[in-house]
C-alpha cells in the first residue's frame, strides 16, 4: 500500500425518505456508521433568524419552549411523493451534520472523502439527471471532495464499495 493509499476514505451515503445510512470507510480502519430518521427542527424566531434545534430521532422527542412569535419547523428534505429530495435545505443538514459526526470521530485531522451516493426504493424511470446532480451538490457542501451516483436496488458491503471504488492514478 502506497503512502497516500493509506488515507484513502469514502462516505458512503444510502438514501431513503425514511431513514439515511452514511458509512465512513477507511483502508485499515474499521467502518464508522451513523443512521438515523432523516428529520430536521428548525426555531424561526422574528429577530435570531432560523437556528437548528435538532436532526435525526431527537426531533421526535422534542419539547422545545418557544419565545413569543418563534416557530418550530420540523420536517423531512428526503420526503416527497414524486422525487428523492423535497427540501434542499433540510437535506443538506442532515448530511452535514451526519459527515460531522463520523468524520469527527476519526480524529481532528481528516482529508475531504469521495462520496458514493445510493438511493434505495424503486423510483419508477429512476431518478432525473437533476435530482442527481442535487444529491452530489448536497454531499460536496456537507464536506465531500467529490461524489458519485450508484444506482443498484440493494445496499452495498464494503467490499463492494473498494470494489466499486477505484480512484485515477
Amino acid at each position: 500500500m502506497g503512502f497516500f493509499a493509506r488515507f484513502q476514505t469514502i462516505v458512503y451515503i444510502q438514501i431513503s425518505p425514511s431513514w439515511v445510512t452514511v458509512r465512513h470507510l477507511q483502508r485499515g480502519k474499521p467502518t464508522i456508521e451513523f443512521a438515523d430518521t432523516p428529520l430536521v427542527a428548525i426555531s424561526i424566531h422574528p429577530k435570531r433568524g432560523k437556528q437548528l434545534v435538532a436532526v435525526g430521532s431527537a426531533v421526535k422527542t422534542l419539547r422545545p419552549e418557544l419565545d413569543p412569535g418563534e416557530e418550530l419547523m420540523i420536517g423531512n428534505g428526503f420526503e416527497h411523493p414524486r422525487s428523492v429530495i423535497g427540501d434542499v435545505e433540510l437535506a443538506e443538514i442532515v448530511l452535514r451534520e451526519w459527515f460531522r459526526k463520523i468524520l469527527k470521530s476519526r480524529g481532528v485531522l481528516w482529508v475531504s472523502p469521495d462520496c458514493l451516493i445510493q438511493v434505495l426504493g424503486d423510483w419508477e424511470g429512476g431518478l432525473t439527471s437533476s435530482e442527481q446532480e442535487t444529491l452530489r451538490g448536497l454531499a460536496i457542501r456537507a464536506g465531500a471532495r467529490c461524489a458519485f451516483m450508484i444506482e443498484q436496488p440493494n445496499p452495498l458491503m464494503d467490499e463492494q464499495i473498494w470494489d466499486l471504488y477505484r480512484p485515477e492514478s
